[in-house]
């Protein structure tokens, strides 16, 4: 009995000792600020709304984080690529968006 009883004490401390480390780990990495980078360098390369939008669906109520960099991101591409009103007497040629 008192061999248990010396078990759980060292094990709450084992616990309380792993869990004061990851609380300093975290205040030295804050989880959130690390994600978002790892995130935005992650769809960095995305340029093409459909694939934004399959993440964006993808990320709806599960991956906040990811959810808000490609909705940043589509709000970038969306404001540099659009064309309106467009009128010609002749045929033309219309880009839109980055060349490839």
């Amino acid at each position: 009995m008192l061999d248990e009883t010396s078990n759980s004490k060292n094990f709450n401390k084992l616990v309380e000792g792993v869990t004061g480390f990851v609380d300093d780990l975290e205040k030295l990495f804050p989880m959130k600020i690390t994600r978002r980078k790892l995130v935005d360098l992650e769809i960095e390369e995305v340029d093409d709304e459909p694939s934004l939008m399959a993440l964006q669906d993808a990320a709806a109520g599960t991956d906040s984080v990811l959810s808000e960099a490609v909705t940043k991101k589509t709000e970038g591409i969306t404001g540099e690529n659009h064309a309106k009103d467009i009128k010609s007497e002749e045929m033309a040629k219309v880009r839109i968006g980055p060349r490839t």
